[in-house]
């Protein structure tokens, strides 16, 4: 009934398979993917003008030097990550969650960026805000809110 000779061959050494067998095991191995439970995680952008703070937070958060801090602007080319896990509530059955929080390079206006390093320096900070979940705006409080900060 519409089986040709290696059909025949393989189920004489336990090697073929219906359609409808290959279709419930395939449901069975992706239904495992299923119940692992996946961990979160949650990517925080810290974003800010040059020199407002934002290594500073980062450190203050991790309570360790994780990002070099100076009163130089521009300190921070390049974005810098830095994770915390927070386990799941005791008896529960959740997975830990984890933040990624992202330290980026200070973001000038765009018409006094030049080509150049600082150039790469600040897409790399957009790249970081697109990818975010959540973008941890840092202003300067000595300055209030400037027109770059809005």
């Amino acid at each position: 009934e519409g089986e040709d000779e290696t059909d025949v061959l393989l189920r004489q050494y336990g090697l073929g398979r219906d359609e409808e067998d290959v279709i419930e095991r395939y449901e069975n191995a992706m239904a495992a993917f299923d119940d692992e439970e996946e961990q979160e995680e949650i990517n925080i952008a810290i974003v800010g003008r040059p020199n407002v703070g934002k290594s500073s937070l980062l450190n203050n958060i991790f309570g360790g030097q994780r990002a070099i801090v100076s009163d130089v602007a521009g300190t921070t080319r390049d974005s810098i990550d830095a994770v915390m896990e927070r386990p799941a509530p005791p008896g529960s059955d959740k997975a830990p969650t984890t933040y990624r929080f992202v330290d980026t390079a200070g973001i000038r206006r765009k018409g006094k960026v030049e080509f150049g390093p600082e150039f790469f320096m600040v897409n790399r900070a957009l790249r970081a805000i697109r990818r975010a979940d959540v973008a941890l705006l840092v202003m300067d409080a000595t300055a209030g809110v400037t027109e770059q900060d809005r």
